[in-house]
């Protein structure tokens, strides 16, 4: 483990966490159920895919239980599998498809129950892009209270890109400033800052195997990479509280894009089959402890 801590930081690392033929076991697990042509979950990436790791998985692959106890160790509570995203950058349409900007992972976290303790995981399958780039940067959470007065603890946000946001959604806010912040859940626009938070990420080197444990409310991005040969895979696996709850904050009318849920994926077909306050974890799901 490396020198951030969870509790002053919001994350850690485990380095080297997977051996290399595990991570050889997940790749072939990857080429095996990843769908293609499916609906863009993510069109900012090459290839994108919820649910590619399930909670059987967790309980038949050793390397994956081995996972979920430390993950319960560094939050130091129960926790259950959520659900799993898998991702792809391809250097070929890397100037196309840079990845996620500034954002904390609302699709899975805006919608559960204020306080509700969760944490997601982030390993390298494969990186042999040539500029050793595309792996993730963080904000420490202090960092962003200070430059908006929003406590991420107590609200999912997103911060967009003004002249992205107008060009891909017809929201032209650059007159207000490069950045702005909006609030997942009430869309109300929180703070402008002009100060590019590139200034303040935290760039930690991360190789294939190190495992990256985040708290939910973690700012983080795709580090842009200019590759011109080469891919990346990684694979973000979130727990949750085993007695987690949707907030109910999912109403018939609003569109569930806004909450980084995308029409198509078994994310969405799950919640609109959902009632309000249902339990997040269905009862065969896998724990640290199964």
């Amino acid at each position: 483990m490396n020198s951030y801590e969870w509790d002053k930081h919001g994350f850690v690392i485990l380095e080297q966490f997977f051996r290399p033929e595990e991570l050889d076991d997940l790749s072939q697990l990857a080429s095996q159920n990843v769908v293609k042509g499916g609906p863009d979950v993510y069109p900012t990436f090459a290839l994108a895919q919820y649910d590619l790791i399930q909670a059987a998985h967790i309980r038949e692959l050793p390397y994956l239980a081995r996972m979920s106890e430390a993950v319960e160790k560094v939050m130091g509570t129960p926790i259950s599998f959520y659900n799993s995203l898998y991702l792809e950058v391809h250097a070929d349409k890397a100037d196309a498809k840079p990845g996620l900007g500034w954002h904390q992972d609302t699709a899975s976290f805006a919608i559960l129950e204020k306080g509700t303790s969760a944490c997601f995981c982030w390993t390298i399958i494969e990186n042999s892009l040539d500029d050793g780039q595309g792996t993730l940067e963080l904000i420490l959470r202090q960092k962003v209270t200070e430059l908006t007065g929003c406590d991420l603890r107590e609200r999912c946000v997103v911060v967009f890109d003004t002249a992205d946001l107008a060009k891909r959604h017809g929201i032209d806010l650059r007159w207000k400033a490069k950045y702005l912040l909006l609030d997942a859940i009430t869309y109300q626009i929180l703070s402008f800052f002009d100060t590019p938070m590139e200034q303040f990420a935290e760039r930690p080197v991360l190789r294939r195997g190190d495992l990256l444990i985040c708290n939910r409310d973690i700012m983080h991005r795709s580090a842009p990479t200019k590759a011109e040969k080469g891919e990346r895979s990684a694979l973000t696996m979130r727990f949750v509280d085993p007695k987690a709850r949707y907030n109910g904050c999912l109403d018939d009318g609003v569109p569930l894009y806004m909450y980084g849920v995308y029409h198509g994926s078994k994310l969405w077909q799950r919640l609109v089959k959902e009632k309000r306050g249902a339990y997040v974890v269905e009862n065969n799901g896998a724990t640290a402890a199964a």
